[in-house]
């Protein structure tokens, strides 16, 4: 009799179980595999919230510590970049200013010639066309000086970036990012993304130097020392560009990939309002308009105790892309210098401020009309290179809901890279149902892993969704795999 009993017990288990397994539903799925993250291995010191909202009634369809404040990295660009098209408008465009002091007489300008900018950060940038390239644009203004009947200038060409704060990266940026392109920070007088091309030619093993080829010979007075070493086989660029704004000497270290004849890396511009004002020197020497004093940044005329005249006469306006094509780059290729202008200009335009503090006041008053609770979100820039930036997965997740209502939002909306397609999703959940079906924003810094955005699901339902994992153990890449898990499982609900 026991031993029947026995056999009864488990028939009886695998029939409840088998019956549990038949039974399980899209959703049932989605929060057991949200459980198993939290729990698997790699996890135990880490922190992992999630919310998914109906996008029409913000139901709650699942979530794992949505309350928790968790580092956003890139996603915090979602917050920038919705803020900036409701703030400035999706047309909102910046305007570069080509002015002069003194007066022209018998075509020599005396007096300086000055490059007034307003944050553009797409000044120059070979995203939007072949005439906004930086020496498309260079030769335009020379030729509105040839057009003025200006053949000679008998001062200096200044770079003007003086709307915007001195300060010209935010707090709390990380040492380790300030010499790299992605460290570039906010500037009135952006020129091609304020960053340039080190080549260099790596060793055949693991240990080998690597020699310093050549870099982009205009940003000049450049010094580099040259600390980085061939690393293993298909590492990748581990390498890291020390430096500080407005400072010309770079410590590269690091390792790159062994075997490569020519691998390029990108730096930040120590100075690019001079710099700017030096290429377009150059330019115009090219075009025989030539400059009898060089060319300067207001920085360095005002560190030298130069004064220059207020009132100045306006030549030619350069007038950027609209808004909205900022913004579509911005998130597709997470750009953090557009993030950072936008977040300034934002300060400008509501506080009268150009500045990272001005941007993030307006920002935070806007949402919190909004009705977004703003406990537990610290905002420390526009783009999430700083470390000290958070925010919950609920409070991402019903912003996500409320910009839907905003006229601006198909701009936002199509700005989000497509999982399987596009941009820094293109190579996630490739052949699953959220293939094509996931738009959202990406974000990565060490030990941080984050997605936020929407999702059209097998059911015809959208969702709004979160995640962030913070301080795991395992290497980024499983944590990549298992975040992408919880967004394939999303789209078959």
């Amino acid at each position: 009799m026991r031993n029947i009993n026995a056999y009864l017990i488990v028939i009886m288990t695998l029939i409840i179980n088998i019956s549990a397994y038949a039974q399980e539903t899209p959703l049932s799925a989605l929060k057991k595999t949200i459980a198993n993250i939290s729990v698997s291995k790699g996890m135990e010191n880490a922190s992992f919230g999630i919310c998914v909202l109906n996008a029409n009634t913000g139901e709650i369809v699942a979530q794992h510590d949505m309350n928790r404040s968790l580092v956003t990295a890139s996603t915090m660009k979602i917050i920038t970049t919705t803020s900036a098209l409701a703030l400035l408008g999706e047309d909102f465009r910046y305007k570069t200013i080509l002015e002069y002091d003194g007066e022209i007489e018998n075509g020599v300008l005396i007096g300086n010639l000055y490059i007034k900018g307003s944050g553009d950060p797409s000044l120059g940038s070979d995203r939007f066309g072949a005439a906004n390239r930086m020496d498309a644009v260079l030769k335009k203004w020379g030729e509105a000086l040839q057009k003025a009947g200006i053949q000679q200038i008998k001062g200096k060409i200044i770079g003007d970036a003086s709307l915007f704060s001195s300060q010209n990266v935010p707090d709390n940026w990380s040492w380790q990012d300030l010499g790299n392109y992605y460290g570039a920070g906010p500037m009135g007088l952006c020129i091609n993304e304020n960053q340039y091309e080190i080549h260099l030619r790596t060793g055949d093993k693991e240990g080998d130097p690597v020699s310093l080829l050549y870099w982009d010979k205009n940003v000049r007075n450049l010094q580099f020392v040259n600390e980085l070493t061939t690393g293993e086989p298909h590492s990748g660029d581990n390498s890291f560009i020390y430096g500080a704004p407005y400072t010309y000497l770079r410590y590269i270290r690091g390792t790159l990939p062994p075997n490569q004849d020519d691998f390029v890396i990108k730096g930040s511009i120590p100075d690019p309002e001079s710099y700017c004002a030096e290429m377009f020197c150059d330019k115009l020497a090219e075009m025989g308009i030539p400059t009898t004093s060089g060319f300067g940044g207001m920085a360095q005329e005002r560190m030298a105790g130069n004064s220059h005249a207020e009132n100045r006469t306006a030549l030619y306006t350069h007038t950027s892309p609209p808004l909205k094509d900022l913004v579509y780059w911005t998130n597709l290729r997470s750009i953090n210098l557009f993030a950072e202008c936008m977040l300034s200009t934002i300060g400008l335009a509501k506080k009268g401020i150009a500045s990272t503090k001005a941007g993030l006041e307006a920002v935070q008053s806007y949402w919190a009309d909004r009705g977004i609770p703003m406990e537990g979100m610290f905002l420390t820039d526009g783009s999430g290179l700083s470390p000290n930036n958070s925010a919950t997965a609920y409070q991402m997740a019903l912003l996500l809901k409320k910009v839907q209502a905003d006229k601006t939002y198909p701009a936002f909306f199509n700005s989000l890279p497509i999982a399987g397609q596009t941009g820094t999703l293109a190579g996630m959940c490739e052949g699953t149902a959220a293939e094509g079906n996931i738009h959202a924003k990406s974000g990565y810094m060490t030990r941080v892993r984050t997605y936020a955005g929407y999702v059209s699901t097998k059911s015809g339902k959208k969702l709004c969704f979160a995640v962030f994992a913070n301080n795991y153990h395992d290497k980024a890449k499983d944590m990549k795999v298992r975040l992408e898990e919880v967004m394939v499982k999303m789209a078959e609900l």
